[in-house]
């Protein structure tokens, strides 16, 4: 009689919570699961949305089975013939079979215990591609840039560095060799346009009239690149969570458009300029550099994570400014060489989607 009650308690309990039972392993991750199958070598369960799995005793710490409690410890054995515990596992099975529309695929469980989404420690991911976009509400970037040169000698340039925290969004394609080691290219897009129109007119009663002015416009478009390396950390989390280290070498391409112009000079300019404004920008904006982090995704399931980061590059890049102004009366030139390197940080919260 007090068989059958457990069998019926067992099974309302279950119709609530499909995985009453528990798997401790030795490495201390524990998984609720339904015991399926017991014998003197394997455990065999359910668990995670349907998945069915076998795992060896030696990487059993313990085994709790719902209405029968812990039937097995790693440092005393089962408590009883594994034999007597087939009647009971039999009708929980059946009422199991009964609400199963279809049948999950079935994996082989190594000693080494789970790995996310059901899959095993040495074996790689089922999905071995990976597309990512991350948000990068952080960033600790310099951009350098040429503001318009003075119109009287000594004719020095405004070269200058502005820190800016960019928000803007990467891209990440990513392979995984290993269950553990993934590559990855990631691809960052920047795009910014500054245009100022200046003028000044000058009327007096003697009939004395000036016009001056300047027009000034700059675009530029930042292109990065990064070719990384993501590895995956053991044991460290539960099965949803994955925590990961990164490290990769990469370059920003810059592209620039300058244009400086002096208005209402008739018939001719008074003061004639010449430089490489923006080959020296594009070259100040695209270093080259290495950056390594930390991270951590976590999975909804085996398509779709939910990932942040924290990485921090070294950059360093050289970079010559030449110019020349030419008046009536002089040439004047300049030349400006600038070697820089920086440490830059960037924060991300995005998706990945693994197919």
């Amino acid at each position: 009689m007090k068989t059958i009650f457990i069998i019926l308690f067992s099974v309302t309990l279950f119709a609530q919570y499909p995985y009453p039972d528990s798997l401790l392993l030795k490495d201390g991750r524990s998984y609720p699961c339904l015991i399926s199958g017991i014998s003197e070598l394997y455990v065999e369960i359910i668990y995670s949305q349907g998945r069915k799995e076998q795992t060896n005793l030696q990487a059993v710490e313990h085994i709790y089975l719902e209405g029968k409690g812990i039937i097995y410890t790693a440092v005393n054995g089962f408590k009883n013939d594994p034999e007597l515990f087939e009647s009971y596992l039999s009708t929980r099975m059946k009422v199991y079979e009964s609400q199963q529309v279809s049948e999950p695929d079935e994996e082989n469980l190594n000693v080494s215990g789970f790995d996310y989404a059901g899959k095993t420690d040495n074996c790689s991911p089922k999905n071995k591609w990976s597309f990512g976009v991350l948000l990068i509400p952080y960033y600790s970037g310099v951009v350098y840039t040429i503001e318009g040169q003075s119109t009287y000698p000594p004719y020095e340039p405004y070269i200058y560095s502005s820190a800016v925290n960019q928000i803007n969004m990467e891209a990440q394609l990513a392979y995984a060799l290993l269950n553990e080691i993934s590559l990855t290219l990631d691809v960052t897009y920047t795009a910014s346009y500054y245009e100022r129109r200046q003028e000044n007119h000058v009327r007096n009663q003697n009939g004395y009239e000036y016009d001056n002015g300047s027009l000034s416009k700059s675009d530029l478009t930042l292109l990065d690149f990064t070719l990384g390396i993501k590895y995956y950390f053991k044991n460290i989390m539960p099965e949803q969570v994955r925590v990961y280290a990164v490290a990769g070498l990469g370059k920003q391409f810059a592209f620039a458009e300058e244009k400086y112009e002096q208005l209402f000079q008739d018939p001719s300019p008074i003061i004639i300029s010449e430089d490489n404004g923006e080959e020296f920008i594009e070259d100040s904006n695209s270093p080259f550099y290495f950056n390594l982090g930390f991270g951590a995704e976590y999975f909804f399931n085996e398509s779709l994570s939910l990932t942040s980061n924290i990485r921090f590059f070294y950059s360093t890049f050289e970079a010559k400014y030449n110019s020349r102004q030419i008046t009536e009366f002089e040439t004047y030139t300049t030349s400006n060489e600038l070697k820089e390197s920086d440490f830059i940080t960037r924060v991300g919260l995005g998706l990945n989607f693994y197919f």
